[in-house]
C-alpha cells in the first residue's frame, strides 16, 4: 500500500552574482512512505514537482541514487565520488581532528559506511571537533560545511565528465538530507552533496573555481551566508 504524508525538505539554489553562493529554501511536498530506492525516488520526484511550482524555470538534479538519472546520481554520491583515488566520504571522515585525537588516516582504506560509523570519529559529549587535517594542511570547522564542500568540489573538478553534467542545473536536492535549521544556526547536520554542487556551479559561473581550489579560505565571505562565523585556523602541518 502506498502511504503518503506531507513533509518538508531544503533545496539548494545556485546563488546570486553577489553571493552567497547558495540559497536555501524549504519546500513542502508529498512523502511516499517506504525505504526502497524506488519509493524514495517517488518522493524525490514529488519534491521536484513542488519546487517547479515555485521555480518554473528551474533545472533540478537529485544528487543521490534516488535521482531519475540513476547513474549520475550514484556517481555524485560522496560514497562513490573520488578525489585522487579515494572516496570523498572517506577523506572527510578520516580528516577529523578532535581535542583528544585524530586524524585517523586508516579510514581512507575502508568502506565509506565503515568510516562514517567508526567510533573514533563520533562527536560525543566529551569530545570536540577542532579541525580537519588533509594533505598536510589544516582546515577549520567553521563555516560548518566548508571542509566537506572543498573536498567534494575538488573531486568534482577532478572528474570533468561529472562536472560537465552538474553545470547544466541550477537547483540541487538530496532527498535523504534533512537539515532542521537554517545554515546560520548552530546545530546541523549541514554537510550535503547537493549544497556542494550548488556552490560549485556558482563558482564556475563567477569564474572563481580555480581561485577557490587554490585558496578556498579567501572566498569564505562570498560563498557562505553572512551569519557564518569565519575562523582563522588555516595553515600547513
Amino acid at each position: 500500500m502506498n502511504v503518503i504524508t506531507k513533509t518538508d525538505r531544503i533545496y539548494f539554489k545556485v546563488g546570486t552574482d553577489i553571493g552567497p553562493a547558495f540559497i536555501e529554501r524549504v519546500i513542502s511536498f508529498d512523502w511516499h512512505m517506504g525505504m526502497s530506492w524506488r519509493v524514495r525516488q517517488r518522493s524525490s520526484i514529488s519534491m521536484h514537482e513542488a519546487i517547479r511550482r515555485h521555480e518554473p524555470n528551474s533545472e533540478i538534479l537529485e544528487v543521490s541514487t534516488k535521482s531519475t538519472d540513476y547513474n549520475l546520481g550514484k556517481s555524485l554520491s560522496a560514497f562513490n565520488l573520488m578525489l585522487k583515488g579515494v572516496r570523498v566520504e572517506n577523506i572527510f571522515q578520516s580528516s577529523k581532528v578532535f581535542n583528544d585525537g585524530g586524524p585517523y588516516l586508516d579510514l581512507l582504506n575502508v568502506e565509506p559506511s565503515v568510516a562514517k560509523k567508526d567510533p573514533r570519529i563520533q562527536s560525543l559529549k566529551s569530545r570536540r571537533l577542532t579541525a580537519f587535517s588533509f594533505a598536510k594542511k589544516i582546515y577549520p570547522v567553521e563555516p560548518k560545511s566548508f571542509f566537506y564542500d572543498y573536498v567534494y568540489i575538488s573531486a568534482l573538478n577532478e572528474n570533468k565528465y561529472l562536472l560537465n553534467d552538474v553545470i547544466k542545473y541550477n537547483i540541487f536536492t538530496d532527498i535523504e538530507f534533512n537539515q532542521k535549521v537554517p545554515y546560520s544556526e548552530t546545530k546541523g547536520p549541514f554537510n550535503c552533496q547537493a549544497r556542494s554542487c550548488a556552490i560549485c556551479v556558482w563558482l564556475i559561473k563567477k569564474g572563481l573555481l580555480d581561485d577557490y581550489l587554490r585558496s578556498p579560505e579567501k572566498l569564505i565571505g562570498r560563498i557562505y551566508p553572512a551569519q557564518a562565523r569565519q575562523c582563522e585556523l588555516f595553515g600547513e602541518m
